[in-house]
């Protein structure tokens, strides 16, 4: 039978992109219990002989015209592995934030990106996180607002926030991640999975001071804003209370339809 890798960004300091690859979930998604799992960034040419009769997922995360990992998915793309998917991944372009389709995503046998401005030639299919359990339950939160930023210091976020509860996402414990995320009834946030996983427990979001293209193509739209002006972005915030439901349903159908065309 034929192997599966499941290639994206392993950062162990960083939350979401740990959460993200839908090898995560064999609950779900049993035929990926013996799916190889690697990082986008280094194991390419440690793994390229078997890569090249595996089929191959690539996502989730913000994998999709960085210019970081340009070379890496040039090396992957190049070893023609059998079948290619995208699956959850999205846009990350730190200096152009209008989200533009890369070419190379046509050469993709099936492709479900997690950001959706608008009607284009790809299907919308969220990051596959959303199938957390935690996210089904919140429970009711006890902050007005909470700040979860991410955990580059050197990215601009609000000063104004003494005295509200603050987590960042090199935090290593999910389940208490999301509990954070959980107690705030609005999350102030410059992280992507952040103001996701907040959204899909119902809560309110505010993004401030966004620093890549993957804020603006959020399904379930929220408040994108510069820093000094969140504070009178909390009068647009609003709760998606389907998003959940929705994502989840998604991604499940997609996931089937990878299977599927895994010959699995």
């Amino acid at each position: 039978m034929t192997e599966i890798f499941v290639v994206h960004r392993r950062d162990p300091d960083n939350i979401g992109d740990m959460a993200c690859p839908p090898s995560n979930h064999p609950e779900h998604f049993p035929w990926l219990a013996d799916a190889t799992t690697i990082d986008i960034e280094h194991d390419i040419p440690r793994y390229a002989d078997r890569l090249r009769h595996a089929h191959v997922i690539y996502g989730g995360g913000g994998l999709i015209g960085t210019g970081f990992f340009d070379r890496q998915l040039d090396q992957l793309m190049g070893l023609r592995p059998p079948k290619l998917v995208v699956w959850g991944a999205g846009h990350n372009n730190n200096e152009h934030h209008t989200i533009t389709d890369p070419g190379y995503l046509d050469r993709f046998d099936l492709v479900g990106l997690r950001d959706r401005t608008g009607p284009g030639p790809y299907e919308w299919v969220p990051c596959v996180s959303a199938l957390l359990p935690q996210l089904a339950d919140p429970g009711e939160p006890r902050h007005e607002i909470v700040a979860y930023r991410h955990r580059d210091r050197k990215l601009p976020f609000p000063a104004d926030i003494d005295g509200l509860p603050l987590l960042t996402n090199q935090h290593h414990d999910l389940g208490e991640t999301l509990a954070f995320l959980a107690s705030g009834a609005t999350v102030l946030t410059n992280s992507y999975h952040g103001a996701y996983w907040a959204t899909l427990m119902r809560r309110r979001v505010v993004v401030v001071d966004p620093f890549a293209s993957k804020f603006f193509g959020f399904h379930h739209p929220v408040p994108v804003v510069s820093g000094d002006g969140w504070r009178a972005a909390l009068a647009d915030t609003r709760t998606h209370p389907d998003a959940l439901r929705e994502c989840r349903e998604t991604v499940l159908d997609f996931g089937d339809r990878v299977r599927r065309l895994f010959g699995r």
